[in-house]
């Protein structure tokens, strides 16, 4: 970034940014207070300030009014639009001192999926100084950051960096109103579930969550040529949305039961659902009546998705890989977009291996529908549901062969699912605690708003856990976690809840099929009753009143 030394009657920008999405070190969280000259543009100040924090120039970025949320901001300023890939004025001739008056404060977002958030606040103008070279920094903490910080993870190819988009709802990230960082004790006496308090939460921060790992720019590629041969092969018009199939994929070890779209009149493209889950819940869409959320909310098995769009309709991170790989694409219905969705994470863009499953899944799909249009009435689930699946043939990673092939109907549970068990532990807590008559009220149920644990790591849906007496309506604990530390929460909180109260429920009542599985072997262990009903009363209750008590935590 070019420097320059003013004149006498040139006017500098005082101005603050501070780093607000990242935690203190020590004691403080990041910031820089810059001089910059006033004429410069909004992208002058951007660069001034992530150069001197340690980023690279290397993904778009904004200034937005609304710090908090900035999706609802009215008045914002987008790399993009200097790009042409939005409306709006831009960053690249919009001069500073338009924009900032003193003590302003505007958000200047950072990639659209690691988000860096930056809190930009005007200082005040003045004359500046003759001979100083500027920009400068005049004061600053924590910076540049870390390579830890700003890097990531470890990058094959340097051309794979984009222009990233946040295409999920960032409201619970980007100043989340529910915040897994918050902590607070449990309080020993209780609290009754008319008054749920503080003091009955403890909110955990989740674990061992999914890091975003992008494709490859070879790997986009490879996709995207998959994609637009689907397209222009327009299989659609031969076959139905019904026409069930398999594809077997080596590397994942996996089935992949797929339909391709577009036949009814509705959306163009190609859904593909994993394993015997991913199976069930296909067959549960071609169902007139059935819920739509099922096959994309926390509770949807993992699938790849490809849709066909317009423009308008893409999201920016969609259009940068597009440009990326210099292609061209007009008009409706033409416009390749994929996700990803997986159990407990918000639906997202694809990982690198993904995005390689997604390129065999559309290459055999293919194949399956060209067998369709030279024998339509060829067969594709027989009477025994044996179903045709592509599978590949010998080694080979490039020859495939027709199969009838029947589902694993074997449900796979997760292995974060069996969670340890100190039976020497069980066996002491079966000595020393009193028997009771109560019934306990166990509650998973889901936040319906992602959030995410670091800037590595894909948005998820938080589980908030409530464990209720029954008889005395004392809240006995409540936490929020998320889907892969839900097993670990449920076991080991139960254990505690056991020893904190010294005493052992004579039934535990859990209202989701996931803390059957979970609180099975445990519950044998312990002697204690497990059975599974529709709704727990007392816990709903807590539940609503916690989730109104963490909103208004956050916001005060």
């Amino acid at each position: 970034m070019a420097r320059r030394r003013a004149n006498r009657t040139e006017s500098v920008a005082i101005v603050r940014a501070k780093l607000d999405n990242l935690e203190p070190i020590d004691g403080k969280k990041p910031f820089a207070i810059v001089a910059v000259d006033s004429d410069q543009s909004l992208s002058h100040l951007a660069a001034t300030i992530l150069l001197n924090f340690g980023f690279e120039m290397d993904h778009c970025y904004g200034f937005y009014s609304d710090t908090r949320y900035y999706t609802r901001s009215t008045e914002k300023y987008e790399l993009f639009a200097d790009i042409g890939e939005a409306e709006g004025p831009g960053v690249q001739r919009v001069p500073i001192k338009q924009v900032f008056s003193p003590g302003r404060r505007m958000l200047l977002l950072f990639d659209y999926i690691g988000q860096w958030h930056f809190i930009v606040r005007l200082e005040r103008y003045e004359d500046a100084v003759p001979g100083q070279e500027y920009p400068t920094v005049l004061r600053s903490h924590a910076i540049p950051l870390d390579d830890y910080y700003v890097r990531g993870w470890p990058d094959d190819d340097d051309e794979d960096d984009g222009d990233y988009y946040d295409g999920y709802d960032s409201r619970f990230f980007d100043s989340p109103d529910v915040d897994w960082k918050d902590e607070v004790s449990f309080a020993p006496g209780g609290a009754r579930s008319d008054r749920a308090s503080a003091d009955a939460t403890h909110v955990l921060p989740p674990s061992r969550e999914l890091p975003y790992i992008p494709p490859t720019l070879q790997q986009w590629g490879d996709l995207f040529d998959a994609a637009i041969e689907f397209r222009d092969s327009r299989c659609y018009e031969w076959v139905d949305d019904t026409q069930l199939f398999g594809v077997a994929d080596r590397a994942s070890g996996s089935v992949w039961y797929c339909l391709i779209l577009g036949n009814s009149g509705g959306v163009r493209g190609l859904v593909a659902y994993e394993g015997p889950m991913g199976l069930a819940t296909l067959l549960e869409t071609l169902d007139p009546n059935a819920n739509p959320e099922d096959a994309i909310g926390p509770n949807a098995p993992r699938s790849l998705l490809m849709f066909f769009g317009s423009r308008d309709k893409m999201d920016p991170e969609d259009l940068g890989v597009i440009k990326r790989l210099n292609l061209r694409f007009r008009g409706p219905n033409q416009w390749p977009q994929f996700r990803s969705v997986v159990p407990g994470y918000r639906p997202w863009y694809l990982a690198g291996d993904e995005a390689v499953a997604m390129t065999l899944i559309i290459r055999q799909s293919l194949e399956v529908a060209r067998k369709l249009r030279e024998q339509p009435d060829l067969p594709l689930v027989k009477g025994d549901w044996s179903i045709l699946t592509r599978v590949p043939v010998g080694k080979s990673a490039a020859k495939f062969k027709d199969a009838y092939v029947k589902p694993d109907t074997e449900v796979v549970v997760p292995g974060f699912f069996d969670v340890p068990i100190d039976e020497l532990k069980i066996r002491r807590l079966k000595r020393d605690m009193v028997r009771s008559k109560s019934t306990w009220e166990v509650s998973a149920k889901w936040v319906e708003e992602p959030m995410r644990q670091d800037q590595r790591s894909r948005p998820f849906y938080p589980v908030m856990l409530v464990w209720v007496d029954r008889s005395t309506g004392i809240v006995l604990s409540a936490r929020l976690t998320s889907f892969r530390g839900l097993a670990d929460e449920l076991v080991n909180s139960t254990l505690a809840c056991i020893e904190q109260h010294a005493m052992i429920p004579k039934e535990i009542e859990v209202d989701s099929a996931d803390s059957m599985v979970i609180l099975d072997k445990l519950s044998r262990l312990l002697g204690v009753q497990l059975r599974q009903v529709d709704r727990l009363r007392k816990s709903d209750i807590v539940r609503d009143e916690l989730y109104e008590y963490l909103k208004r935590h956050k916001q005060s």
